[in-house]
C-alpha cells in the first residue's frame, strides 16, 4: 500500500491550471500543491492569481507563478506556456479550468457575441492549452492533460446553448487529443463537475432561489458539491496513479448524471 500511494505523489513535477483566480481553479491549483507539485496560475486578474500564488507557496511550500493570461487568445496562451516553461524548465499537469456561461438565453436571443465568447474560452481555449503544453510534454514522454466539462457536457441545457455546446465539444477534444498524444505517453482525461457553489454559479443556489429545492431533489446525494470535492479525482488524473487511464470521463456530480 505505501508504494501505490507513491504513485499519488507530485513532488518536482510542474502543474499549469487555468482560470486559477477564483473558485474550482484556485482549489484545482491547491490539490497540486498538497500533492508536492509546483504550480503555475493563469488567468486574467492580475492581482488575484498574485495573491493565490503567495497563499499557495506560503501555506503548501512550494513554488507557485502567477500569469496572466487570456486562454480565448492564442498568441496570449503561446506567450504564457512558454513563460511557465522558461521558468520551471518542464511541465507535466495541465488543468484546463477556464470557463464562463450565458445564462438564460433563449435561442433566438442569443448574440453571436457570446456564442464567441463561450465557444472561444470554454472549447477554444482548451484546444489553445492543449497545443500549447504538448509539444514540451511530447519532449519529454511524459504528460497529463485534464480538461474540465461538465454535467452539461452530457446533457442538453435550457437556455444555455453555448455553454452546453462548449462542454460536450470538450469531452470528444479529449478523446481526439487521447488518439494523438497517448504514444508520447500523454494521458488526456475529463472531469465533469456536478453542481458547485462558484462565482459563475453565484446567488443561483441559495435557498432565495425558487428553484432551489427541485435542484437539490435532482441530485441523489440531495447537496451541492462542497469545497475540494473534486480534488480526489483531480490527483488521480493527474498523477501515476492514471498511468494507464486516458480518454475517459469521470462525472463527479453527487449522483447527478445518474439519474438524468
Amino acid at each position: 500500500m505505501q508504494k501505490m500511494l507513491a504513485n499519488f505523489d507530485l513532488t518536482g513535477k510542474v502543474g499549469i491550471v487555468t482560470g486559477a483566480a477564483s473558485g474550482l481553479g484556485f482549489q484545482h491549483a491547491q490539490t497540486l500543491a498538497s500533492a508536492g507539485a509546483d504550480v503555475a496560475l493563469l488567468a486574467r486578474r492580475a492581482e488575484r492569481i498574485t495573491e493565490n500564488a503567495r497563499y499557495i507557496e506560503e501555506n503548501y511550500g512550494v513554488k507557485a507563478l502567477p500569469v496572466v493570461c487570456d486562454v480565448s487568445k492564442w498568441d496570449s496562451v503561446e506567450a504564457a506556456v512558454t513563460q511557465v516553461y522558461e521558468h520551471f524548465g518542464h511541465i507535466e499537469i495541465l488543468i484546463n479550468n477556464a470557463g464562463v456561461n450565458a445564462f438564460d438565453v433563449s435561442v433566438p436571443e442569443s448574440s453571436l457575441e457570446d456564442w464567441d465568447k463561450v465557444i472561444g474560452t470554454n472549447l477554444t481555449g482548451e484546444y489553445y492549452m492543449a497545443r500549447a503544453v504538448s509539444k514540451y510534454m511530447i519532449q519529454q514522454n511524459y504528460g497529463k492533460i485534464i480538461n474540465i466539462s461538465s454535467i452539461g457536457g452530457w446533457t442538453g441545457g435550457i437556455r444555455q446553448l453555448a455553454y452546453h455546446a462548449s462542454k460536450g465539444g470538450i469531452i470528444n477534444l479529449t478523446r481526439s487529443l487521447t488518439a494523438d498524444l497517448s504514444k508520447y505517453n500523454i494521458t488526456c482525461n475529463t472531469l465533469g463537475p456536478g453542481v458547485f457553489d462558484t462565482e459563475m454559479t453565484a446567488g443561483k443556489l441559495t435557498h432565495e432561489n425558487p428553484n432551489y429545492t427541485h435542484i437539490l431533489e435532482g441530485i441523489p446525494m440531495h447537496r451541492i458539491g462542497a469545497a475540494f470535492d473534486l480534488a480526489g479525482a483531480v490527483l488521480f488524473f493527474a498523477s501515476d496513479a492514471s498511468a494507464y487511464c486516458t480518454g475517459q470521463v469521470l462525472f463527479v456530480d453527487g449522483g447527478k448524471t445518474a439519474v438524468m
